[in-house]
């Protein structure tokens, strides 16, 4: 009798043990490879669909990365699956980094959320019990998801000599539009730029020249047209940096030969154009500087077709005409792919890829 009862409490241990214990080791090995697909998934973003925000290419080899990754690391004696559902896309919050992952698609993607399983209806199965099927326990399901992101702000960069850096300004809002939903008209190919499609976007700096209170909306569409919501200047503009107001002599100089590292100093007080300190807060520069793009400009800018420049972002402007204050808060680069400041207003564009 004494055997039978002990027999029963061994059983319980038995139980106890190896099954849960079966249970906690799957479960450990399942976090490790939720951790290693996430990262893999949101290595995509480092890709030209990452970078062109191009999302069903990106859903794509995020997926991929994640499903071959997740293989790789067995669980349970075996290869990890991962059910399509489980591959989440969204945008990571770094300023909030407790909140939750935005999946709405408003804001730019950065970020893959993994969710790996062990249950009766999943890719893996579920977790059998061994002892604890005396117990009329037969099984059991265990889950475990991971969030990598991709942190591509633009903190820092070091002006030189290299005739990159140019005074032109775009809103923000406006660039992330084209970014995404932009013309593809233009062509880099055998080292000289034209026309045809090549699968990239293009961004058109000066759809239109600007007029208007500078209330720096930030709205324009960038396909020519105009509205009470998009026009104004505060869409586009050139930077008067470390030359004053001078006019459009000393920006030529600035778009053919670049922004030298002593114009840099002489406006922001540091050849570092920064833009998030070491903590991770943003710092913006607040720069004068004029809406749209004179006229007298577009024999410079033309003879830069082909070569990568960096123009600024804004976010917010305060005044008008030679008065205009930009708030500066990015720097991005892009290739001068066309230009063409005569005729119809509409029909003004500079356009970079």
């Amino acid at each position: 009798m004494l055997v039978a009862v002990f027999m029963v409490v061994l059983l319980g241990f038995a139980a106890l043990v190896i099954d849960l214990g079966a249970l906690y080791m799957t479960r450990t090995e399942l976090q490790a490879a939720a951790d290693a697909a996430a990262m893999a998934g949101a290595s995509g973003y480092l890709t030209d669909d990452g970078l062109i925000q191009d999302y069903y290419g990106l859903a794509t080899i995020v997926s991929q990365r994640a499903e071959d990754i997740a293989d790789l690391n067995e669980t349970y004696l075996g290869s990890t699956h991962v059910a399509p559902g489980d591959i989440l896309l969204g945008t990571h919050d770094f300023a909030n980094p407790l909140s939750a992952l935005d999946t709405s698609g408003i804001n730019r993607l950065n970020a893959a959320a993994v969710t790996l399983r062990y249950d009766s209806s999943g890719l893996n199965g579920s977790i059998a019990y061994s002892f604890a099927r005396l117990f009329g326990k037969f099984d059991s399901g265990i889950t475990a998801s991971a969030t990598a992101a991709i942190d591509d702000r633009f903190a820092e960069y070091r002006v030189d000599s290299n005739g990159i850096l140019s005074p032109l300004t775009i809103h923000e809002d406006t660039h992330a539009q084209m970014l995404q939903n932009g013309a593809d008209e233009y062509a880099f190919a055998g080292g000289a730029a034209g026309t045809g499609s090549d699968g990239v976007r293009e961004i058109k700096l000066f759809p239109w020249k600007l007029s208007g209170n500078g209330n720096g909306n930030g709205n324009g569409n960038g396909n020519g047209s105009t509205s009470t919501s998009d026009a104004g200047a505060g869409n586009f503009g050139t930077l008067n940096i470390g030359i004053g107001n001078q006019g459009t002599a000393q920006l030529e100089d600035q778009i053919l030969y670049g922004v030298t590292p002593a114009q840099i100093a002489a406006e922001i007080g540091t050849e570092n154009v920064v833009f998030y300190d070491d903590a991770g807060a943003a710092v913006t520069h607040n720069i004068t500087g004029n809406p749209g793009l004179s006229a007298g400009l577009a024999d410079s800018v033309e003879a830069r077709i082909g070569d990568v420049i960096g123009y600024f972002l804004h976010r917010a402007v305060s005044g008008q005409g030679a008065n205009t204050v930009y708030e500066v808060v990015g720097l991005r680069f892009g290739r001068i792919m066309h230009i063409d400041l005569t005729g119809n207003p509409n029909d003004k564009v500079l356009v970079v890829q």
